[in-house]
């Protein structure tokens, strides 16, 4: 009976032992529930692929030709006639911009033949994604150095700017024209420059 009693008491004694011993075995149960749960869930999160971006509209309405034409050309050739020296019978000439109505000209035509370069990267104009782009880039290239040169009002940078922009040209047509120019030319190069008299040639 003494044996019996003192197993008993042994037993009781471990009671709050073993009770301590329990709870603390569910509280590491229930916390290490709480992170696998964190980690499905933020995994979860990292599995989703985002979203595509939305596609930029877009709109080109006019073709290359048309940009050519009415664009890039006539913008080019005020930043080729604003720095220029023309040789007559009566003498030299040399033009440069200087007042700030005629610097503001140059300004505004470099700014449509820079980002010009930019809308000649754009779909369906790009003929495709190696010469045609770089092309594409020496114009916007020399467009931006014209540009600079206007904002310093800057003639000699202006007229470095203008050759820049004349072979970055010329590299473009060599490769792509419309239509592809007769060899050798059959008409004479189109002038550019001002003349102060008929027989006036400029260099």
């Amino acid at each position: 009976m003494a044996t019996s009693g003192t197993a008993g008491a042994i037993e009781r004694s471990l009671s709050p032992g073993r009770t301590r011993f329990a709870l603390s075995t569910h509280a590491i149960r229930l916390g290490l529930t709480a992170v696998v749960l964190a980690m499905v869930y933020g995994c979860g999160d990292a599995a989703v692929p985002a979203a595509a971006p939305t596609p930029v509209p877009f709109k080109p309405v006019v073709d290359t030709r048309v940009l050519m034409e009415s664009m890039i050309d006539p913008q080019a050739d005020v930043i080729w006639q604003a720095v220029k020296t023309v040789v007559t019978q009566s003498g030299t000439q040399e033009f440069r911009p200087r007042t700030d109505a005629e610097w503001a000209q140059v300004l505004r035509a470099s700014v449509s033949v820079t980002e010009a370069g930019n809308l000649l990267m754009m779909a369906p104009r790009a003929r495709d994604t190696g010469n045609w782009m770089k092309a594409a880039q020496a114009l916007v290239d020399g467009g931006r150095d014209a540009l600079r040169a206007a904002q310093e009002k800057n003639a000699e940078k202006l007229f470095d700017a203008g050759a820049v922009l004349y072979e970055a040209c010329n590299g473009c047509h060599r490769q792509y024209h419309w239509p592809p120019p007769p060899d050798p030319p059959n008409r004479a190069p189109r002038p550019i420059g001002r003349a102060s008299s008929p027989d006036a040639r400029s260099r």
